[in-house]
């Protein structure tokens, strides 16, 4: 009788398989043998839940995404004004093991989309989300009278985001040693804005 296989099981793990890979050895490291033997089933059997690699790729890339929205909405329940601002970017900073591993994902797959014209398609929308959170959560801060009233929004929406990509980057050339006050600049720049 042959082996039935939850599908959306296998491709969870495959996904997570890869994560693990990539977190320990990079975006190279994807290859159909290595996730083969990773997860012990044949090259084959691998492509059966994917197209290609790109796809699988983009489903890692995906999961990443997600898991990270899921921590930005988590930090936002019950936060307000100036203290939701800096509790989202603290959301999108990989200050844990998980978000630093996540990290490694995101810079690789940008280097990949550097390159291929269809992957970079993929990274453009979260990072346009995340700095709409950012200006919508400072245009409130600004209503709720926390910051001053000529805070300028969309250059300070600016800073924020790229601070955020940037320690990424950091984060995979230079290790977890960079998190240490990774957020004391972003709760500097905002105190500068503050009322009071």
């Amino acid at each position: 009788m042959p082996k039935i296989v939850d599908h959306a099981q296998r491709r969870a793990e495959i996904i997570d398989a890869t994560l693990t890979l990539i977190a320990a050895e990079g975006v190279t490291a994807v290859t159909s043998r290595g996730l083969a033997k990773h997860l012990g089933i044949s090259n084959g059997a691998l492509w059966r839940y994917f197209d290609d690699k790109a796809d699988l790729l983009a489903a890692a890339y995906r999961t990443v995404v997600t898991n990270t929205n899921k921590r930005a909405a988590a930090a936002l329940k019950g936060a307000h004004g100036a203290e939701a601002v800096l509790a989202f970017v603290e959301a999108l900073l990989p200050l844990t093991d998980i978000a630093g591993q996540e990290a490694k994902v995101v810079v690789g797959f940008w280097g990949l989309a550097a390159a291929d014209r269809a992957a970079s398609s993929l990274g453009r929308p979260e990072l346009q989300e995340w700095d709409k959170q950012i200006e919508v959560l400072l245009h409130r801060a600004r209503q709720a009278g926390e910051v001053r009233n000529e805070t300028p929004v969309r250059a300070l929406t600016t800073m924020l985001l790229s601070y955020v990509v940037n320690t990424q980057v950091e984060y995979v050339f230079q290790g977890p040693e960079t998190t240490r006050n990774i957020l004391q600049p972003v709760a500097e720049i905002l105190q500068t804005f503050r009322t009071g």
